[in-house]
């Protein structure tokens, strides 16, 4: 099974989160992947390390949450 890509649109939390989260990762997701995108010039990359940046932050966001 390999990794997907999301669109800004979709929101795939498989973490126990609320609607806070899913907020903060539609907004930031794309800006994100942009940014890493210009650094990388690997588009697969970008979403990748974006994609693990949203796990471990959904992970502690009880904690970290705004």
């Amino acid at each position: 099974m390999g990794l997907r890509r999301l669109t800004g649109e979709e929101v795939a939390t498989p973490l126990p989160v609320g609607e806070e989260f899913r907020d903060f990762y539609r907004a930031a997701y794309p800006r994100l992947v942009a940014q890493l995108y210009a650094v990388t010039a690997d588009l697969a990359l970008a979403e990748d390390l974006v994609q693990e940046a949203f796990a471990r932050a959904a992970s502690r966001w009880p904690q970290v949450g705004t």
